[in-house]
């Protein structure tokens, strides 16, 4: 008998990416026995396109939120409206492989969260939003399945009951309109069950344009360390490489600002120079591996290695504004774990 399971996908102005994502499920080796969509208060075409959507071996329903409340609270407006034990959740803008659900089914039976990653090509063929989906896909992919310690809701499935056992997410980061829920969900998930990494899962993903892919890192980064400061119960990931990734963040830092300054000076000053030529060896050392990556997928590793340090740069940034807010007490997570 197969393993009856439900897809919820939260949808806000998904009318650019919403037939791609159904295209790619219908097509897939198992199908769902039901779908549900949650309107989130679109403005654009989105609940008319659902309304309209023929599936025919899949049982379909769209359900819509009050108000614009975030994915976190649709997600538990879906799970609401959900018949099934086994859950898998999907972000609109994805799109599956093949073997999604048929690699879901057999990780569900072990565990009671799993979770999956991005796979190295993004959607949208542009520079920037390769380069992170490339490194993303670079730092969680494993040959074998690990434990982690955040719920991406991309791409993650998990039973009913123990979905149930910590209330959902919590709508406090949606009201708030801090993209931070998945996080949250994942520390609380941890304490009764262990989150599984399972890099076989894998969606391809429609990463936002440059200015929102930018202030996303930006304000994630800076959520993270607010979070850091004042849930006494969170600590670095060590599964996710966070302290490997602040380290690696800082360094690319200093090579951008060394090198910009350096400009300026017009390289006339040899301890810079020194001291700009020892960080640009380093952080090429401990990207190494990653270039290496590039490389083997026909990637230009120079731009790539830029990009990557733009990122970087951009994560210190966020972790500076995030400090700003803890030390000059103006972080809404103070008030959150008070």
């Amino acid at each position: 008998m197969s393993i009856k399971f439900s897809v919820i996908i939260p949808c806000y102005n998904a009318s650019k990416f919403i037939n791609s994502l159904i295209n790619s499920i219908v097509k897939s080796d198992i199908l769902p026995d039901e779908i549900i969509f949650v309107n989130d208060c679109s403005t654009d075409n989105t609940l008319n396109i659902l309304q309209n959507l023929n599936l025919e071996k899949i049982k379909k329903i769209v359900v819509s939120t009050a108000v614009n409340s975030g994915p976190g609270e649709a997600r538990n407006l879906g799970v609401k409206n959900s018949s099934n034990e086994n859950l898998i959740f999907l972000d609109s803008d994805t799109k599956i492989t093949p073997s999604l659900f048929k690699t879901y089914l057999s990780k569900i039976e072990k565990y009671n969260a799993v979770v999956g990653i991005y796979h190295f090509e993004s959607l949208n063929k542009k520079f920037f939003q390769e380069v992170k989906s490339f490194y993303y896909y670079f730092m969680l992919y494993k040959k074998k399945d690990y434990k982690y310690s955040i719920f991406s809701s991309s791409c993650a499935g998990i039973k009913k009951s123990y979905f149930t056992k910590i209330n959902g997410f919590d709508n406090w980061f949606g009201s708030n309109k801090i993209d931070y829920e998945n996080e949250d969900f994942g520390n609380r998930l941890s304490k009764i069950t262990n989150i599984w990494m399972a890099p076989e899962m894998q969606v391809f993903h429609y990463f936002p344009e440059n200015l929102r892919l930018f202030k996303t890192l930006f304000l994630r980064t800076s959520y993270w360390l607010e979070n850091f400061f004042f849930n006494k119960e969170k600590k670095f990931d060590e599964a996710g490489g966070t302290k490997q990734k602040a380290f690696k963040s800082i360094v690319s830092f200093l090579v951008l600002n060394l090198f910009i300054i350096n400009i300026f000076l017009m390289f006339d000053f040899m301890l810079l120079n020194v001291v700009f030529l020892v960080m640009l060896l380093l952080s090429l050392y401990i990207n190494l591996q990653f270039l290496k990556f590039v490389k083997e997928k026909d990637k230009p590793i120079f731009q790539f290695f830029l990009g990557l340090m733009l990122f970087d740069t951009v994560i210190v940034l966020g972790a500076t504004y995030g400090l700003f807010k803890v030390l000059f007490k103006v972080s809404k997570f103070k008030k959150k774990y008070a």
